[in-house]
């Protein structure tokens, strides 16, 4: 989700590259003077050019947590801390235009002298200048990096599209069903609150036609969230759950009447009562899985991830379920000329 933030350098770090590069740099002049001017501008050009793209690339490749979608908002509030992050970043932005200036102005002094210990003592002055600005920002720096590694491993969803968020107590078929349901394997990936890994599949409806007039659907199981009870989860679960109350436009709630999952079926049903009041605005699905190996006297859909009894069923009433939107209804409208 967040891939295209880059590894955050420390101020050490920073500083050392930034060096390092200017100190190879030599320009060729017979007099001694202008051989100097060269190499010294040059090689402060390269000082303010390296650290101006890292720290510019460190603070676009962030999201702009004033624009985020309120679920965004929330899981990075979970696993980062919106508000420090946002301080960090204005840190790193504000320093940019400081160091450009500094950098540029010591860059047109060495360029309009002929002293040779001025250019060398404007060289000095920048380079203490560029140190002491990126030593501030070195907790900055840290703490964007820890939230980088962190941020890496949120798993790819994907707030405009419609989601169907699965829940149910373990082994009860939820990821035989997310694999029923998508077209291509579903995606794992960690889930940065618990020691689990959220699963992600996807759909498009749709089934044929232009790829343009079809809408992609994402189905995501969040093991660790959604199949325990509320008063069994701690802090930080019962806030990605709020995070979830913003994403979730479905919720497939998953039973197991034969009973194999390891929850009797009263339990599983008191869990179905946890998770309506955790999402009292979010249109819900019940289904009972493993119907091949036991049926019940029910209202709920019988589906079978074994031989895909229901799954057509379950998969058009998804569709149906999901709020209509001016895109749903394009969508609606163009598919029934078809």
């Amino acid at each position: 989700m967040y891939s295209e933030i880059p590894t955050i350098l420390r101020s050490e770090e920073l500083l050392d590259k930034a060096l390092g590069r200017a100190a190879k740099i030599v320009k060729e002049d017979k007099e001694a003077m202008y051989r100097i001017r060269k190499t010294t501008s040059a090689q402060l050009e390269s000082i303010r050019d390296v650290t101006m793209e890292a720290l510019e690339r460190y603070h676009s490749t962030f999201p702009n947590l004033d624009k985020i979608s309120t679920y965004e908002r929330e899981l990075l509030d979970i696993v980062v801390g919106v508000n420090p992050l946002k301080k960090a970043l204005g840190r790193v932005k504000g320093s940019i235009e400081v160091l450009k200036g500094i950098l540029d102005d010591k860059i047109r002094h060495v360029n309009r002298t002929k002293d040779i210990q001025e250019m060398k003592k404007a060289k000095g002055a920048a380079i203490g200048r560029l140190s002491s600005i990126v030593g501030e920002l070195d907790s900055s720096l840290r703490f964007m990096g820890r939230a980088r590694d962190i941020m890496r491993k949120i798993p790819d969803v994907t707030p405009g599209d419609p989601t169907i968020v699965v829940a149910g107590y373990p082994n009860v078929g939820k990821s035989s069903l997310l694999a029923k349901l998508s077209r291509a394997r579903p995606d794992i990936a960690p889930y940065a609150f618990t020691t689990k890994s959220a699963n992600i599949g996807h759909f498009q409806w749709p089934d044929t036609g232009p790829e343009h007039r079809r809408r992609r659907y994402q189905v995501v199981d969040t093991p660790g969230l959604l199949e325990k009870p509320s008063d069994k989860r701690n802090d930080i679960e019962q806030q990605a759950v709020l995070a979830l109350q913003y994403l979730a436009d479905v919720i497939l709630f998953l039973l197991d009447p034969s009973e194999a999952c390891g929850y009797d079926f009263p339990t599983q049903l008191k869990l179905l009562e946890h998770v309506k009041k955790d999402f009292p605005n979010v249109p819900m699905l019940i289904a009972e899985n493993k119907v091949d190996l036991k049926r019940v006297p029910s209202d709920f859909l019988k589906i079978s991830c074994q031989t895909g009894e229901g799954i057509p069923e379950i998969k058009k009433l998804i569709i149906e379920t999901v709020p209509v939107d001016k895109y749903q209804s394009f969508v609606d409208e163009e598919a029934a000329r078809t």
